[in-house]
């Protein structure tokens, strides 16, 4: 008998002692049902303790984690930083900076010299894969893969992408050649490109053989990878009504309307963590390490802690007329985005600008 029928079993035993014998036996069957449902529960939270624990050891020694995961003891971090081209709420807010293993490049197309950052011209999504940095053209929509060191390109793929997420040696990016799925191809092959998804998406991110991904419902969904069919996939609606989504190492962040909410990976927990005063609300971005997020309300960008009650002013110039994307922190602690006009998101207006550390008041870069 499993924990399930056993509990059944309890209850119905409750609600046939209930109707021979009265108020007395009821209390006492229900204690006794009150004990044993907390300690199967007992015994079910330490079997996924358990397990949990053996899924994080074995990814510490293969590398492969499941989504579902992310939130055990520091899963998160080391998924981000070893799995993952990129920090990936960069690339879930545009990914115009790449700040990884030593590398300092932006698609921005003007650039602080102070800054200490590289440039390939016209690049969204940069994700470092080995030695190349591979990264979507603003101009032409393909995709290309830069060397690392001279950052000659050469080119990936000829069609129309967007968003790009890399995990390991698969490029993943939404195929808007076949109506917005996600598609996946490996740089050793990348002819072969495969469909993951069956319906379109406006953002995604990818964990071993798992996907989360907004689609066209506003419908924030998670599903296993069919890498032969996208079609066989049966995804699992966490939230629905989102806008944007960002990750760290407790949960989800999504942007609903007026509210920003939190919630674990398997979409339960929900806690409202910040809520806007005039219902005009924009999540520009998030930094998991600081819980921090960048938001546009009320024609302005400032930052807020989860669970803040009030954000704090964030200086930047032109906030009427662009927007900040790609925001990242470096190991000093200096925050980045890249300025881009409004209804315009080619580099030729595309500006890095630098803000102080998180907590502080800092100027934008020119």
């Amino acid at each position: 008998m499993n924990k399930k029928e056993y509990l059944e079993s309890l209850r119905a035993q409750v609600t046939d002692d209930a109707s021979r014998q009265g108020g007395r036996k009821l209390l006492k069957s229900s204690a006794m049902l009150l004990a044993a449902a907390l300690a199967a529960i007992g015994i079910g939270m330490g079997i996924s303790h358990a397990q949990r624990n053996s899924a994080y050891e074995h990814y510490q020694q293969s590398g492969e984690l499941s989504y579902e995961y992310l939130d055990v003891k520091d899963a998160f971090a080391s998924w981000n930083q070893k799995d993952v081209g990129n920090d990936v709420d960069a690339l879930l807010a545009g990914g115009r900076i790449l700040l990884r293993d030593n590398l300092r490049v932006t698609g921005a197309s003007a650039v602080p010299a102070e800054s200490g950052f590289r440039q390939i011209p016209d690049a969204s999504y940069l994700n470092l894969v080995g030695n190349a940095i591979v990264y979507r053209s603003d101009k032409d929509r393909h995709i290309y893969a830069a060397d690392r060191d001279s950052l000659q390109s050469r080119l990936l793929y000829d069609g129309n992408a967007g968003e790009v997420f890399c995990v390991g040696t698969r490029v993943y990016f939404i195929d808007y050649d076949a109506g917005g799925v996600v598609s996946y191809l490996d740089l050793a092959a990348p002819s072969d490109k495969k469909a993951v998804t069956a319906e379109g998406v406006s953002s995604f991110a990818v964990c071993g053989d798992e996907i989360l991904y907004l689609n066209a419902a506003h419908t924030l969904r998670h599903a296993a990878l069919s890498a032969e069919n996208g079609a066989k996939i049966h995804p699992r609606d966490l939230m629905q009504r989102v806008e944007r989504f960002y990750l760290y190492d407790a949960g989800i962040v999504a942007e609903s309307r007026d509210t920003v909410a939190s919630f674990t990976m398997q979409g339960d927990r929900v806690q409202r963590r910040y809520r806007s005063t005039d219902g005009n609300l924009q999540v520009a971005g998030f930094l998991p390490g600081q819980q921090l997020l960048l938001i546009r309300e009320n024609g302005s960008y400032a930052t807020v802690r989860l669970g803040a009650a009030q954000a704090q002013p964030l200086p930047f110039d032109g906030a009427d007329t662009r927007t900040l994307t790609s925001l990242v922190q470096d190991e000093a602690g200096a925050i980045y985005g890249v300025a881009c006009a409004k209804k315009d998101t080619s580099s030729r207006v595309s500006e890095l600008v630098g803000f102080g550390t998180a907590g502080t008041d800092g100027k934008a870069g020119r």
